[in-house]
């Protein structure tokens, strides 16, 4: 579902660009994802992670081909096309995807 809730704040350190975003989803049934980005962190990581109430968090690295979420999706899409099935991911999930995107988006810009 989509997040009822978006905190977003972002930092500028060497340029006019945005070096380091953070960001909260809060979900209608409590449950909280956050979102960090560095561009320019020492480690090669892009990590999402995901905190559940007192659970341990679930971290997902971008940087690590087991984990490459976009290039599975897109398998997936293209698979399903071939099959004539539907794809995992709905269009109504990368609706919601891009308009949380937009959101945390607006959200730093008013904030910087």
């Amino acid at each position: 579902g989509e997040p009822n809730k978006i905190t977003a704040e972002g930092k500028k350190f060497y340029d006019d660009h945005l070096d380091e975003v953070s960001a909260m989803l809060y979900f209608p049934n409590g449950r909280i994802a956050e979102l960090k980005v560095n561009r320019n962190s020492l480690v090669d990581e892009r990590l999402m992670s995901f905190n559940f109430d007192s659970e341990p968090p679930i971290n997902i690295n971008f940087h690590q081909k087991s984990n490459d979420a976009l290039m599975e999706e897109v398998k997936d899409f293209i698979s399903s096309i071939d099959k004539g099935t539907r794809p995992t991911v709905s269009g109504t999930d990368g609706l919601i995807a891009l308009r949380v995107a937009n959101t945390i988006r607006e959200v730093v810009d008013r904030n910087v």
